[in-house]
């Protein structure tokens, strides 16, 4: 019984320990500008985004039409990533670092790209994901990004 409490805790700290280290690291990102004015970046991001995104996220970033409700295994199932769900509410860093780690363990099934991707590579999915995002939203987006 004690083992199991502790596991439990243990279950729970790590996954909080890594939303707050996200974030702390979100908070201390400074906007790159807009991403999505180089050409080649986006373009190498829809290269890697088929590649890679497609199965799960949808050719059109439209992610599952349940993904605000978890699977029969508690997970979440891959949101949108074209305006309509919430990844225009996070930072630069922090969609970085969900591409990089994957989703946080027992959250969703979002696999780490770490071993796969490079740095310009995961930044050209980030590029090429907003690019998705329609431009009202983007401008939003951007001004929360320079604070």
């Amino acid at each position: 019984m004690q083992n199991r409490r502790v596991r439990m805790k243990y279950n729970l700290f790590v996954p909080v320990c890594l939303m707050i280290l996200v974030g702390v690291l979100a908070a201390c990102d400074k906007a790159e500008g807009d991403l999505r004015k180089d050409p080649k970046r986006v373009a190498l991001g829809q290269q890697l985004f088929k590649i890679h995104c497609v199965k799960c996220h949808g050719n059109q970033g439209q992610g599952d039409p349940n993904w605000r409700k978890k699977d029969s295994q508690g997970h979440w199932p891959p949101p949108p990533l074209n305006g309509s769900g919430h990844s225009w509410h996070h930072s630069v860093t922090w969609l970085r670092a969900m591409i990089r780690d994957g989703s946080p363990v027992g959250q969703g099934n979002m696999p780490a790209w770490k071993n796969q991707l490079k740095g310009e590579e995961i930044t050209a999915l980030v590029a090429y994901i907003q690019s998705l995002w329609p431009e009202k939203i983007y401008q939003h987006w951007l001004k929360i990004e320079k604070r």
